[in-house]
């Protein structure tokens, strides 16, 4: 099985920043389903936005696909809906906090965790690169 995300970047700072100590050509993903991205932004947390939403946010982007461990990938990522954004992952990117705390979301942390492709232990942090590793061209 196979859920499709979206990469994103833009030239504001924090993208800048966050595609510099993560070593990513990307500073944002999300799953796309029906025209919707599901993903967790800053300030707002897990969340549903529409896909001209997203691309106009990040002006480049690319989808891909990735494997799916777990059936119902989008299911997964509903029962996070409202979570709010773990603004502690910007500093565990940095410190390899562990990524999978439930009670709050970072972008890849939330597509690692309904795509069930990343292991709980043994990896402290999941970034948009990492997702981008795992993924294929669509």
């Amino acid at each position: 099985m196979q859920t499709v995300v979206i990469f994103g970047t833009n030239k504001l700072p924090l993208s800048w920043t966050i595609r510099f100590f993560t070593r990513s050509r990307w500073s944002h993903v999300g799953v796309v389903s029906n025209g919707m991205v599901y993903e967790s932004v800053f300030g707002e947390g897990v969340r549903i936005s529409s896909l001209k939403s997203f691309t106009k946010k990040y002006p480049r982007y690319a989808m891909a696909a990735i494997p799916c461990s777990q059936s119902g990938a989008i299911e997964a990522i509903k029962q996070e809906l409202g979570k709010p954004y773990d603004l502690k992952a910007i500093f565990g990117l940095l410190l390899w906090r562990k990524w999978d705390k439930k009670n709050a979301w970072f972008c890849s942390e939330l597509v690692a965790h309904a795509s069930g492709l990343f292991r709980k232990t043994g990896i402290k942090r999941v970034t948009p690169e990492d997702i981008w590793k795992v993924s294929t061209d669509i």
